[in-house]
Order: C-alpha cells, then sequence, then structure tokens
C-alpha cells in the first residue's frame, strides 16, 4: 500500500471553511469529504462502456460476449428506457447538487 498523501489532509481540513471573495457578499463553502472504496460503479460510466462494447471493462461482469449477446438482445424500447433511467438520473444528480428546481423533472424521466 502506498503512503497517504499529506495534500488529502489539507483538502479535508477545508470541509465546512467559508471564504469571503469580495465586499458585494460572494462567498464559497467547501463540503470535502471522504468516500469508501465501493465495487459499485456510477450508472452513466457503466451505461457508456457497455455502449462503447469496453471488452476490458465489461469482463469483470463475467463474459463480455456473452453480456453483449444478451444486451443486444433487448427490444429497442428496453434500450431506450435504460439511457433515459441512466441519464435522467444524473442529470437529476448534478441539478441536485447545483439546487436546481428542475431536478425533480429529471429524476421523473
Amino acid at each position: 500500500m502506498t503512503d497517504r498523501d499529506p495534500s488529502l489532509d489539507t483538502l479535508l481540513d477545508l470541509n465546512s471553511q467559508v471564504l469571503v471573495i469580495d465586499a458585494a457578499g460572494y462567498w464559497v463553502r467547501f463540503v470535502v469529504t471522504v468516500v469508501p472504496v465501493t465495487a459499485q460503479k456510477p450508472h452513466g460510466l457503466d451505461y457508456t462502456m457497455t455502449r462503447l462494447r469496453n471488452l476490458d471493462y465489461l469482463s469483470s461482469a463475467g463474459d463480455p460476449q456473452v453480456l453483449l449477446a444478451w444486451i443486444d438482445g433487448f427490444p429497442l424500447w428496453a434500450q431506450a428506457a435504460w439511457a433515459l433511467g441512466v441519464w435522467g438520473s444524473v442529470a437529476g444528480s448534478l441539478l441536485l447538487l447545483l439546487r436546481s428546481r428542475h431536478a425533480v423533472l429529471a429524476f421523473a424521466v
């Protein structure tokens, strides 16, 4: 295992810090946290690697040729629903981070 990078601690120390940018009232608040390593992958990455037919990536789930044959057997409506579900959740997550009222609509897709 490699040694821990000390700059990570510096970055983590920024958590909850508020910096005033100028007299007009602009400010920045940092939210920094450690995210545990899991076997789960973001759905957008998983969808993209599957649609690009990345065999190295797909081999982590078993035989990539069998997996691709199974996915290629999906009807068009199922593939469209998969794409809308994945990219709707990605868009909704980003809009939620931006505190947009449109996040609900994106998640509804």
